[in-house]
């Protein structure tokens, strides 16, 4: 039996806000079914804070006579009740009959029954609000280890609407709740230590901890809580309080995003646009932007047109290192090629070109060369620099390599050497050139159009000559 108001959405851009935006959206809304309640053993034996509540030691406040059936030969004050019956007649919306059933179970001490009874009293379902028995019901059926009566009671003394507010009181329901594997209080907890609390009532403050945060998270997440494992995929991606791990969240996203949260799809897309990362995917960051666009998501609406030209370049694209070399851009290429085994050489930022030693990265190569178009930071070329270029088995098995791959070339030169090119392979949007060049060393080069001509036309414009950039070669 969930109640409470749903908050409305609002988009932020930095993580911690976001992870506060998306908290708050469910934990308002978030409530405990009657069927859900859980029994434990009694907590007023063994928790000394429980014990000082005065309160619990009062009577049950009469019930209401007038909200029994009129019928008095339905109504047996010796009638226990049935828990079973009374959720389902509280399903179909006969709350007085509920209540018959309720009661009797009610007042032998039944925490499943004590919940229900409580909840009504609290929302006014088939009797009129009454504050004293709502409090007096859920504090008992709460004290009796009914984890989903500890969450409900916690969540009416920390809102202070029409319960005197207590927060130390809830605070400690809400643990108690949590602490039985309830996923909307393990979520509140969550909240509270992601950006601390200093909640009129408490004790003590409450302190921003994320690692603690991420705990209470992850036992929300791992108890079905939706918003918990959003959170905790945002967590994981970008490191808040915990080493960023991304396969944990790709893991929750995943969890998350079978809802169709149009929040958790465009979080999602995001999350596969990551360059450099295992999951970085544009056909499926394409495909959870169009399930987040169709779910109303305006973020995800704005970069469809964008996304399918990328994915649509990508197709024709050839990709190396994983990822389709068109849509590259250098702080990516540059992750990449570090994990591949290459060691910087140089890695300016305001130049064009990067230069590795390449032997981590192809054996047969000992330098690489990348060019990049310095306002878009895309990739414009890159340049294998292979040794001993006259021995013909090497140049044999490059050849046979790249005609493996790409077929036969557009342009071949074997028998007479034209400008220096051996062979010539145009795909889509790249041309492979198999060249010789100085001190008899072989070059694999690859030019990525339309960022090769960028390239060339920034070089001409500043430094109004012919571009170094045409031969790469020049650059060694």
């Amino acid at each position: 039996m969930r109640r409470g108001k749903k908050s409305t959405k609002t988009s932020a851009s930095p993580l911690s806000c976001k992870l506060l935006v998306v908290a708050v959206i469910v934990a308002s809304a978030g409530c405990s079914t009657i069927g859900g309640a859980k029994s434990g053993p009694s907590f007023l034996e063994r928790v000394p804070y429980v014990r000082d509540i005065p309160y619990l030691k009062k009577s049950p406040p009469p019930l209401h006579t007038f909200a029994l059936p009129k019928d008095e030969k339905y109504f047996d004050p010796s009638y226990l009740g049935s828990v079973e019956k009374g959720e389902a007649a509280y399903k179909q919306g006969n709350y007085i009959t509920a209540l018959h059933e309720f009661y009797g179970l009610a007042n032998t001490g039944d925490p499943s029954a004590q919940y229900a009874l409580g909840l009504m009293f609290a929302y006014g379902q088939g009797v009129p609000r009454d504050a004293m028995q709502a409090r007096y019901w859920l504090e008992r059926a709460a004290t009796r280890g009914n984890a989903d009566a500890q969450y409900q009671f916690a969540s009416l003394l920390w809102q202070g609407t029409w319960l005197k507010r207590d927060s130390q009181n809830a605070l400690y329901w809400y643990k108690a709740a949590a602490k039985q594997d309830h996923a909307d209080a393990a979520f509140f907890l969550a909240q509270l230590y992601l950006k601390g609390s200093n909640e009129k009532g408490l004790r003590h403050p409450i302190k921003m901890d994320q690692p603690r945060a991420r705990d209470w998270m992850e036992l929300a997440a791992r108890n079905g809580h939706v918003a918990a494992m959003h959170n905790l995929a945002l967590i994981y991606q970008f490191g808040a309080g915990v080493p960023v791990n991304l396969a944990q969240a790709q893991y929750w996203f995943s969890q998350a995003a079978r809802k169709d949260e149009s929040e958790i799809a465009y979080d999602y897309a995001r999350f596969h646009q990551i360059q450099a990362s295992p999951w970085y995917d544009p056909e499926r960051a394409l495909y959870w932007l169009e399930i987040a666009a169709l779910n109303g998501n305006q973020d995800a609406n704005r970069e469809l047109l964008a996304q399918r030209k990328l994915v649509e370049t990508g197709r024709n694209s050839l990709a190396l290192f994983g990822a389709p070399l068109a849509t590259q851009k250098r702080s990516a290429l540059r992750r990449i090629l570090h994990q591949q085994g290459g060691i910087p050489l140089s890695e300016p930022d305001q130049q064009w070109f990067d230069s590795y030693d390449a032997r981590g990265i192809w054996a047969m190569a000992d330098r690489l060369l990348v060019g990049y178009v310095l306002a878009s930071e895309k990739v414009a070329a890159l340049q294998y620099r292979l040794p001993s270029a006259d021995s013909p088995a090497l140049l044999a098995k490059v050849r046979q390599r790249l005609q493996a791959r790409h077929g036969e070339p557009n342009r071949d030169g074997t028998q007479v050497l034209i400008d220096g090119i051996y062979n010539e392979w145009q795909l889509e949007d790249t041309r492979i050139v198999l060249s010789k060049g100085p001190e008899h060393s072989l070059f694999v080069s690859y030019y990525v159009e339309p960022a090769w001509s960028a390239m060339l036309s920034e070089q001409l414009r500043q430094r109004n000559e012919a571009p170094v950039g045409k031969a790469l070669v020049e650059v060694y």
